[in-house]
């Protein structure tokens, strides 16, 4: 059964990413320090990295859940942000 959460910004949580269309992302992972409407800001052990959304998929760690989101679905208005899970 699928359930829609709302999930507003990422800033504070760690990431990971997965899955991404642009092979460079694929690995890098921290805590999300900043959020725009198409990109990240991830403190990783290499410093900042700035990231498109559009074409990763991202593991999210939330109040102990993992979270598979797919950045299509990120992209946007970070205060009215639904996303379906499940």
């Amino acid at each position: 059964m699928n359930r829609k959460i709302i999930f507003g910004t990422l800033i504070g949580y760690y990431v990971e990413i997965i899955e991404s269309s642009n092979r460079n992302y694929i690995g890098i992972r921290g805590k999300v320090v900043d959020e725009t409407r198409n990109t990240l800001v991830i403190k990783s052990d290499e410093g900042l990295r700035r990231v498109g959304k559009k074409g990763c998929i991202f593991k999210v760690i939330r109040a102990g859940d993992r979270l598979i989101l797919k950045g299509d679905e990120l992209v946007g208005d970070i205060f009215r942000r639904v996303i379906e899970i499940g």
